[in-house]
């Protein structure tokens, strides 16, 4: 006699064989798929909401053009609808009071950008999938092990940072103050009344990575755009020049920002090239905790998150006709009424409560470095072998606004000095 035969002694034939308690299992889970589908598509608040059934019957849909597709759902959405060396300097010394230097490398770190990119390039992996960040956090090798270019770089970046924040931590304990005694954002938030679980390690770390991504990547891709729309536009170089040579005699001389606010076609260029760098393309939720609204007929019941992109609003072609056209012009006269209808939709730093924490500090950047480079080297400064879709276009949403795999960067040469 069998084991099965022994055991059907204790179990009558009557009950499931594995067979069976297997195919049970498949036809529930095909059962709980189907009630769940049709919850999705007719059941939920958000089931009146226009748009693909496939969207709102699965994340996987999202997952396809974001990681599949690598960071394309920004665009996806649209159509369903209708450098950094100079910035990560000044932003390590506002976080840690003391600067990398990146400026002073002959390479000017160039490791720092891979790195960037490489963890802005794995953010919609990691949003679908945000266990993957809790084994790479513990298993810090792996990463480079199975992620593509960038990766090794972005591990020596993540800890970079950690040491950047056990040093302060280390400098307050034994009393000291910053070198120079500048001001820091995590003196002040371990200065803060905040509860202890607020400044944890590992709070201060997740800080550190989004301020320096946020206060380098963004502002470095607005001076990427701008300068290569102005040197692909000549008249428009030459003419912000005539501005700046006139408003700043000598070339060694570095204004101030509130001085050069005060001219208008250098405004014009930086909002103009600012608007076309895309800030964070990445679609940002917002959710009413207490109360529905209305949108264009639509009911948006309280709890349900909302995301927009901001692309959807800087290359909306009612505000902003021909919208990939770089055009300066269309910021001037500054204060016209139609000019601040534009101002009010250049959302590149957000809005509201939650708009970007350092608006100011990218605003100076993006004067200063736009005036001073164009009024020293803009008449010596061309492009080198640059292709705009391949070197310059915003083609992935990394959250980051990022170019083409096969990008090389913006490349210039610079020639011989003038005398002007």
């Amino acid at each position: 006699m069998g084991f099965m035969d022994k055991l059907g002694v204790v179990i009558p034939r009557a009950f499931f064989t594995l067979k069976d308690f297997l195919v049970l299992l498949i036809w529930l889970a095909l059962l709980y798929l189907l009630l769940l589908g049709v919850y999705r598509l007719y059941l939920t608040p958000s089931a009146k909401f226009p748009g693909p059934k496939l969207a709102a019957l699965t994340f996987w849909y999202e997952f396809y053009y974001d990681v599949w597709q690598e960071g394309q759902y920004t665009w996806k959405i649209r159509d369903l609808h209708r450098k950094y060396a100079l910035t990560v300097d000044i932003i390590s010394r506002v976080c840690f009071g003391a600067s990398y230097d990146c400026l002073e490398n002959k390479d000017f770190a160039r490791e720092w950008h891979a790195g960037m990119v490489s963890s802005s390039r794995m953010s919609h992996m990691l949003r679908q999938f945000p266990w993957i960040h809790e084994v790479l956090n513990r298993f810090p090798k792996i990463g480079p092990a199975v992620a593509r270019e960038g990766a090794s770089a972005d591990r020596e970046r993540q800890m970079k940072l950690k040491q950047n924040i056990a040093d302060v931590v280390d400098r307050r304990n034994r009393g000291e103050k910053p070198s120079d005694g500048a001001f820091t954002i995590f003196d002040s938030m371990l200065d803060a009344d905040v509860p202890a679980s607020e400044k944890s390690f590992s709070r201060l770390i997740s800080e550190a990575q989004t301020l320096t991504g946020a206060g380098a990547m963004t502002t470095a891709n607005a001076l990427d755009t701008t300068f290569y729309h102005l040197l692909a536009n000549p008249n428009c170089l030459n003419r912000l020049r005539g501005e700046l040579v006139s408003s700043i005699p000598d070339p060694v001389a570095i204004p101030s920002v509130a001085q050069l606010e005060t001219l208008p076609y250098l405004t014009a260029v930086i909002h103009e090239g600012l608007r076309l760098s895309k800030g964070v393309p990445h679609r940002f939720a917002r959710v009413s905790p207490d109360v529905p609204y209305q949108y264009d007929g639509i009911t948006i019941p309280h709890g349900v998150p909302v995301g927009m992109s901001f692309v959807d609003f800087l290359e909306n072609p009612d505000i902003f006709p021909d919208p990939d056209t770089f055009d300066p012009e269309r910021w001037i006269p500054f204060d016209a009424p139609h000019v601040r209808q534009r101002r009010k939709s250049l959302v590149a730093f957000g809005g509201g409560t939650r708009m970007c924490l350092g608006i100011n500090l990218a605003w100076a950047e993006l004067y200063l470095t736009v005036a001073v480079v164009a009024r020293r080297l803009g008449d010596r400064m061309k492009l080198h072998e640059v292709v705009f879709e391949r070197d310059v276009k915003v083609t992935v949403d990394g959250f980051n606004a990022l170019t083409s795999r096969e990008s090389k960067g913006l490349r210039v040469t610079i020639g011989a000095k003038t005398e002007v």
